[in-house]
């Protein structure tokens, strides 16, 4: 249990641009969306999903204005 809280401690952190953006977008009136499989832009901050045969990342879900 102890393993567990520690692995989600470390991605709290290691994340946590991506988790401030996403609450600013939320006050921003936006919410998420599935967009299937695209590259992620290097722009935003995001965590991807990598191929492990390519390692090519991907992201399925963004956040846009309602």
């Amino acid at each position: 249990m102890i393993v567990l809280a520690f692995i989600a401690t470390m991605f709290s952190v290691e994340n946590t641009e991506f988790f401030n953006q996403v609450e600013k977008n939320k006050q921003d009136g936006m919410s998420w969306h599935y967009i299937g499989s695209n590259a992620p832009n290097a722009n935003d901050p995001y965590i991807a999903s990598i191929n492990p045969i390519t390692g090519k990342e991907a992201i399925f879900f963004k956040m846009l204005k309602d």
